[in-house]
């Protein structure tokens, strides 16, 4: 594993946007080091954000960079990414983001700073935010008939369109349609065999999984609490069938936290318009490419079996 510098003291820094520029460590006024602020993040990685460690990069893509914290990931993310029980959100564009992740293979924090390559994250300041599902204020009813109406509407492909043919339309995407729609027809009376999704279906978290999550809020917001623990324990006993990043998801939501959107959808209650239910279901289903259309179908499916 490659050694990282150590995190350089970062002393009467001009802030520039969310850039800062000054003499570190050796370097010239002149010169410019790419040093941005860690905006939020989850309160359960404040302990290790707040002592030292060296810990290697997992994967990197176009907005996350996922770091092994040895059992868990942590995911650094720029500021226009949703927030999920994963993020830490840094003071930064994409572009910015981009340049700070390219070359990353290992990341080292100390004395209140996180170093990825030649860069430094500064972790002052940070608003540590829960995850958590505590509440839900959401009437199922609004709900289900505002999922149907977002995604009968949008134009890409999800597992909701696979599930539903006869409403919706026809789906190719899915790879593993014929196999899922025997599972749930099985899980009608018997929500164990859910777990039968784990994996299932293309992308970095498979259709299946997200389905899953899906499921898991739907019984939150249901006080299904029962099968909701029920179904947890058995996710969480098969999570070696899905790969790494698509498992912390899962583990995540049987723990009860889920992404920004999602609780942003449990926090419309009765005060709530139509048209802001329908915004927050919409930036729900904006997730990823089908993440969040297929966690939608999870939620709908759930609210139609109560």
């Amino acid at each position: 594993m490659r050694e990282a510098r150590p995190p350089a003291d970062v002393p009467d820094v001009l802030f520039h946007g969310s850039v800062l520029s000054g003499e570190i460590h050796g370097f010239q006024e002149s010169e410019e080091l790419q040093v941005v602020r860690l905006i939020s993040c989850d309160q359960k990685y404040r302990t290790v954000l707040e002592g030292s460690g060296l810990y290697p990069v997992h994967s990197v893509y176009r907005s996350t960079l996922n770091i092994d914290l040895g059992g868990r990931i942590l995911t650094l993310q720029p500021s226009a990414v949703p927030r999920t029980p994963l993020s830490a959100v840094l003071d930064c564009g994409t572009e910015e983001f981009c340049i700070i992740a390219e070359a990353a293979k290992d990341v080292r924090i100390s004395d209140g700073f996180l170093k990825v390559g030649d860069n430094t994250i500064v972790l002052s300041d940070t608003d540590y935010y829960s995850s958590r599902l505590e509440d839900s204020s959401v009437a199922s009813f609004r709900l289900k008939r505002t999922i149907l109406r977002v995604l009968s509407g949008r134009k890409s492909e999800s597992f909701f369109w696979c599930l539903y043919p006869d409403l919706i339309g026809k789906s190719s995407r899915f790879s593993g349609i014929r196999e899922a729609s025997e599972i749930l027809k099985s899980s009608e009376n018997d929500l164990t065999q859910l777990v039968r999704l784990i994996g299932l279906g293309l992308g970095l978290t498979p259709s299946g999984d997200d389905f899953l999550i899906g499921v898991l809020y739907g019984l939150a917001l249901l006080d299904k609490k029962a099968e909701l623990r029920t179904l947890a324990e058995l996710v969480r006993s098969d999570l070696k069938k899905t790969n790494t990043i698509s498992a912390e998801f899962l583990a995540h939501a049987c723990d009860g936290e889920y992404s920004a959107p999602l609780l942003a959808i449990a926090g419309c209650g009765k005060m709530c318009s139509d048209e802001q239910l329908s915004r927050c279901v919409k930036e729900a289903a904006a997730v990823g490419h089908s993440s969040g259309s297929d966690t939608l179908a999870g939620i709908f499916w759930t609210l139609a079996m109560e």
